[in-house]
């Protein structure tokens, strides 16, 4: 099987298993850094490759050739040249899927650029504000901070200048303890790397648009971060809980007074909190959806986090590095190539650079028959005469001068 062709199913699978561990110990009420941290770790695993590779097991050279002894009465080229087409209209299919997928992307970063420029700065009281909480949730420096008047959640984005964009109505509607408190939640995005992590997040959706596990990985990702920041700001503020869920309420009721009005900003800005707003207000499952997450994070705002994880740390970390790490289905194995002359196909099998055997016809020809020197293969007539040679190139090999057929994988 081609490298093409085994790195999506073993990036896949390494992925799965996985996104079933994360899920696993989700559900056991694990605490939501950890659950964040696992499905980090499944888009992690999509772009990383492994480190070791299982080989396939070597055939029987007998077994391989007649394993495809049908296919050798047909033109190889024939078909390899079919191969070629199939995988060129995949990949052609991948980049454009790919590059659909990347436009939409810079094209919500563009639409947040434009709303936070189109906003105002914020009033010297709440700049200071903000960087009071910024250097209590351990921020270097604080965002810069703009006001919108539009019905949008509050929301931070920019890995490399992050730029916090408040809505004006909601802040009028927000008590200063609920305010300081909202504003102490997207500065803990801030404090743990979330904008980098969109960036991670928008690699692999472009790269892996087509696979279902990518886009699951992401919405539990973003799921179990914004749990993780309702935790972390509680640790800073364990007196907030009350005025918390009453801040929350308040923000759902703000935007769903807004739905259907200028939610297209905060629907393309690409930020978790403006795409789940977006996602609330519009459409019935959406809303389902959106009031289940909210009333998720309510009841663990009031009751309180768990904190389990820490005595599972090792036992994780063992198997997530092995699921990172590997394995790989491999093609240390060997492969066929398949040529054909004026008489009939000849078949190679190889094992790496070094050829393992040769087949004319479905026959298995005796060792003593051919002879490899480093760029070339000479096949012996039964009296030990040289009846035709083979030369072998990188990218292909070529019989009397003529290219036959390109080295590849036993179709």
């Amino acid at each position: 099987m081609s490298p093409w062709a085994t790195y999506p199913i073993e990036q896949s699978l390494g992925a799965a298993a996985l996104a079933l561990l994360a899920a696993l110990v989700a559900r056991r009420g694990t605490s939501p850094r950890v659950a964040r941290g696992l499905w980090l770790l499944v888009l992690v695993k999509l772009v990383t490759p492994p480190v070791w590779r299982l080989a396939e097991p070597t055939a029987d050279l007998a077994a391989t050739v007649l394993a495809h002894a049908a296919s050798l009465h047909d033109d190889p080229r024939r078909a390899l040249a079919a191969r070629g087409a199939l995988a060129d209209a995949l990949v052609a299919t991948w980049l454009v899927g790919s590059a659909l997928v990347a436009a939409s992307a810079v094209a919500g970063a563009w639409r947040f650029r434009r709303l936070a420029a189109r906003g105002r700065p914020a009033s010297a009281a709440l700049v200071e504000e903000v960087a009071v909480l910024a250097r209590r949730a351990g921020l270097a420096a604080p965002p810069r901070t703009r006001l919108v008047d539009a019905c949008l959640p509050p929301c931070v984005a920019g890995p490399f200048r992050p730029t916090l964009v408040l809505p004006t109505p909601l802040l009028a509607r927000l008590s200063p303890t609920q305010r300081r408190l909202v504003l102490g939640h997207e500065l803990m995005h801030l404090a743990g790397r979330d904008p980098w992590v969109r960036l991670l997040e928008g690699v692999v959706l472009v790269a892996w648009w087509w696979n279902p596990l990518a886009w699951i990985a992401s919405a539990q990702l973003r799921r179990w971060e914004e749990r993780a920041r309702d935790a972390a700001l509680l640790e800073a503020f364990p007196r907030g809980r009350r005025p918390y869920a009453e801040a929350l309420v308040d923000t759902l009721d703000f935007l769903a007074e807004g739905a259907r009005g200028v939610l297209g900003e905060a629907r393309d800005t690409g930020t978790s909190d403006a795409r789940g707003a977006a996602a609330a207000l519009t459409g019935r499952g959406g809303r389902r959806r959106a009031r289940s997450e909210v009333g998720e994070r309510l009841v663990a705002v009031v009751r309180g986090e768990p904190h389990r994880g820490s005595w599972t740390a090792g036992l994780l970390a063992a198997v997530v590095v092995a699921l990172l790490a590997g394995p790989s289905l491999g093609e240390d194995g060997p492969r066929t190539v398949f040529a054909s002359d004026a008489a009939g196909p000849f078949q190679l099998v190889f094992d790496g650079d070094r050829v393992r055997g040769v087949a004319v016809g479905g026959r298995v020809l005796d060792a003593s028959r051919w002879h490899q020197t480093p760029a070339a293969l000479d096949v012996l007539a039964a009296d030990g005469a040289l009846e035709f040679r083979i030369a072998l190139h990188d990218d292909r090999i070529t019989w009397d001068g003529r290219p036959s057929s390109r080295p590849g994988d036993t179709p």
